[in-house]
């Protein structure tokens, strides 16, 4: 009877040894085995959920960047059919003036522009214009469609947008490259003879 007592002490420190065993086994399966895969799987899941929001800004840009190319090259025929009116160049601190009054409406902040050397042509003058600033997606895209509405002879050769991804806000670094289409200075000489 005494050793039917030990061999059940025996069994029964057998059984809680092996199942601390197997609760020690379960413990590390779980930590170095699930929870990376779990840590890994949200992690993931976040990933996806951000490409998805950037694959739907990517094709907004697209679409707006077409519809630029597109505005310019209509520029560019009205240019040729001499059907759009033309400022003279000399009026570049007025036009940059009205670009910045624009980009203000539209809550963009203006760090910077930068015209470029003038282009002559024989019908009319190209002055590069760069803008850079921040502002968010969307008054950039406002920005730009209103550009191509209120400035007829300006287009928009590149545009930028730059965010921050550790950041939490939508705002973005820009810049917009844009070329203005002036009326051809004419020299001195040429114009004196009509005068």
């Amino acid at each position: 009877m005494k050793r039917h007592w030990l061999s059940q002490v025996d069994a029964w420190k057998l059984h809680a040894g092996g199942g601390g065993a197997l609760a020690l086994l379960t413990l590390m399966a779980y930590l170095f085995g699930l929870q990376p895969i779990l840590v890994l799987e949200v992690n993931t899941q976040e990933d996806i959920q951000a490409m998805a929001i950037l694959a739907h800004d990517l094709d907004h840009l697209q679409t707006q960047a077409k519809m630029h190319r597109d505005e310019l090259k209509k520029n560019r025929g009205e240019l040729a059919s001499g059907t759009l009116t033309l400022r003279k160049a000399s009026y570049r601190n007025e036009r940059l003036a009205l670009l910045t009054e624009l980009a203000l409406e539209y809550d963009l902040t203006v760090d910077g522009f930068q015209t470029r050397a003038l282009q002559r042509h024989q019908h009319y003058d190209l002055v590069p214009v760069q803008l850079e600033g921040v502002g968010g997606f969307t008054q950039c895209a406002r920005f730009l469609h209103e550009l191509s509405v209120q400035f007829p002879d300006t287009g928009v050769d590149r545009f930028e947008l730059r965010g921050n991804p550790g950041s939490q806000s939508t705002e973005a670094f820009f810049t917009f490259e844009m070329t203005w289409y002036a009326a051809p200075e004419v020299a001195l000489a040429d114009e004196g003879i009509h005068h």
